[in-house]
């Protein structure tokens, strides 16, 4: 393994973190998620990080892409998100989600805090 590769595995590593710290950080905030413990709530951001690839992939093999950026200036994000959620549910166990308005608001509060964080770890640039 490469210098290059290592670095990689070791963001990834990093990002999955800071993404199961942020869904726990969700759970506790929104009354209509919640989240069994800190360890189920990175298996959700692992789970929640398979899928986001392998949807995203297949939106970038069909020419999709262009729905988020051209046509709903991030709405489809917050969406697509919901959904992604809402399947992740179906896989963990110990991730609760009440009702699909409840998935598009974690959705949106990971989001946002997903760009605090983001701002805060690229030295102000989103």
């Amino acid at each position: 393994m490469n210098f290059a590769s290592q670095a990689e595995l070791i963001t990834l590593a990093i990002d999955i973190l800071i993404l199961g710290v942020i869904v726990f950080i969700t759970s506790k905030i929104l009354p209509g998620m919640a989240i069994k413990n800190i360890g189920t709530a990175f298996i959700v951001a692992i789970v929640f990080g398979i899928l986001n690839a392998l949807f995203l992939y297949g939106f970038k093999y069909f020419g999709l892409t262009w729905l988020n950026n051209q046509v709903s200036q991030g709405l489809f994000q917050v969406i697509f998100n919901a959904v992604l959620l809402m399947i992740t549910r179906s896989f963990v166990k110990g991730l609760w989600l009440k009702s699909f308005w409840d998935g598009i608001l974690a959705a949106f509060v990971i989001s946002f805090l997903s760009m605090v964080v983001h701002f805060f770890t690229t030295k102000g640039s989103i």
